[in-house]
């Protein structure tokens, strides 16, 4: 079976502003706005070059629809839902910590946590062997009463409790390679054996206050966290170490 892939040019339409100093609390004059560096642009370009180079060509779309209100209640909560509703019907607003989104934003997450749903059912009923999603917002810093790094809504814990609720999974492994620790989804499954989660990261770059060694699960979830914090200009040698 080929490989699924999920990309939608909603997706590209999530709009976080053009810097951090666009907003009131931050703005100076002696800063210039710059573009936002959780920018649609890298996105597009991904998708454009897997156009370019026939690799699209071997993959099967797969469709998104919008994630429901049950889906991300299993993860965040009515009251962070809610607000989330308000300001996205209105304004936009922020999401709690650095979280910023243009009206509409709601709607765009959603699809985003919907497609990576569809990929998992995808998968699980055999149309395709694996999947990539390509998505925007992003998602592993969102937790449950806050939005958090330019994350709106958890992806990746939302549909790994879909995995676990509707599909009836047992055991998931969720491995975060990226340089910031993926706090919202520890967050997610700090207390469960279900999921195994592996977060390889830069040591302190962000949050400050999370992605630890000694951060090792609670509970029933104790030994299914791990953290890899890294130093800074870590390269091939301390992956292969």
């Amino acid at each position: 079976a080929p490989t699924g892939y999920a990309w939608q040019e909603a997706f590209a339409w999530h709009f976080g502003g053009m810097s951090f100093h666009e907003r009131p609390c931050m703005r100076t004059i002696f800063v210039q706005p710059i573009a936002h560096v959780e920018s649609p642009e890298s996105k597009r370009r991904i998708h454009s070059l897997l156009h370019v180079s026939g690799l699209l060509k071997e993959t099967v779309l797969i469709d998104s629809l919008s994630a429901t209100t049950e889906d991300v209640l299993r993860v965040h909560s009515k009251e962070y839902l809610a607000r989330l509703t308000e300001m996205s019907k209105n304004e936009g607003g922020d999401g709690g910590d650095c979280a910023p989104f243009s009206p509409g934003g709601l709607d765009i997450a959603l699809l985003a946590a919907g497609s990576a749903i569809g990929m998992v059912n995808a998968i699980l009923d055999e149309r395709i062997t694996n999947g990539y999603c390509l998505l925007r917002p992003p998602g592993h810093h969102a937790e449950r009463e806050r939005g958090r790094g330019f994350c709106l809504l958890n992806n990746i814990a939302i549909t790994a409790m879909h995995a676990i609720e509707v599909r009836g999974l047992e055991r998931i492994v969720i491995i975060d390679w990226d340089v910031h620790h993926g706090n919202g989804t520890q967050q997610a499954f700090y207390d469960s054996d279900k999921v195994m989660f592996i977060s390889i990261h830069q040591d302190r770059n962000y949050p400050l206050d999370t992605g630890f060694a000694d951060e090792l699960g609670q509970g029933l979830g104790l030994g299914f966290n791990c953290n890899i914090p890294l130093p800074p200009g870590s390269g091939d040698g301390a992956y292969r170490s």
